[in-house]
């Protein structure tokens, strides 16, 4: 068997209803690119069967990670992402409301970039991106693209998409600062990785968006107050 060109990792925390049809989903997606993977699922803490189910898959490329509580998306990914061995390391939601077809197309988008490209970021505003999704989304995506540049001085279109790909190397070099456990860690891992210099690529993704959401007043002031403080720790702290 050749040896994996791709660490994925699934972080995941109630998923018990999907997570086997999105392993399974997954897997049989990156075998059609003829994608050489390894895939990592952390569990984000007790409290369904996730674990359970996951165990049940009969294939050697699944790793389970059990954590013993739920500590957040950051933490999740950031476990995962320690000690890999594999040129690439990739991370997108467990849920796969973005198609995996995306993820294949950004490892191979990123295996024939240039070496000052350390990653290749799903943008749900890529103009080759098939996303339907509320007008008020897309006014606080694009409200927030403008706090993202100037507050961090980070030109992409989109941070918060839960799909990425890296080269391990530039991973491996800012994974030891990285301190946040909520959403705001993918803005903290692209804001570091750009302190040092490196460049990415945006790649266009598929979206099956579910019109639910737990975003209130309160917890979209929490969410600006939560990115404010770490532009001011990143500014403080640069590398």
């Amino acid at each position: 068997m050749n040896a994996p060109e791709v660490t994925v990792v699934l972080p995941a925390y109630l998923e018990e209803s999907t997570i086997e049809s999105s392993v399974n989903r997954l897997m049989n997606c990156l075998d059609d690119y003829g994608i050489v993977f390894l895939l990592k699922v952390v569990v984000d803490g007790p409290g369904d069967l996730t674990a359970d189910i996951l165990s049940r898959i009969p294939d050697s490329r699944l790793q389970v990670i059990e954590l013993d509580r739920n500590h957040g998306k950051g933490h999740a990914v950031r476990r995962g992402l320690a000690d890999c061995t594999t040129d690439l390391v990739a991370y997108m939601d467990a849920d796969l409301d973005l198609h995996p077809e995306g993820l294949a197309e950004a490892i191979r988008e990123l295996q024939n970039s240039p070496a000052e490209v350390c990653g290749a970021i799903g943008s749900k505003v890529h103009p080759m991106s098939d996303v339907d999704y509320p007008l008020s989304r897309r006014i606080l995506s694009r409200l927030f693209k403008v706090l993202v540049k100037f507050a961090f001085s980070l030109d992409v279109s989109d941070s918060q998409t839960g799909l990425k790909v890296f080269r391990r190397s530039a991973v491996e070099d800012v994974l030891p600062t990285l301190k946040r456990e909520g959403f705001e860690f993918d803005l903290e891992l692209l804001s570091r990785l750009s302190q040092r210099g490196h460049k990415f690529t945006e790649v266009p993704v598929q979206l099956d968006y579910h019109f639910e959401t737990t975003v209130n007043v309160k917890t979209g002031m929490r969410a600006l107050i939560d990115t404010m403080v770490l532009a001011i720790q990143l500014r403080r702290t640069r590398l």
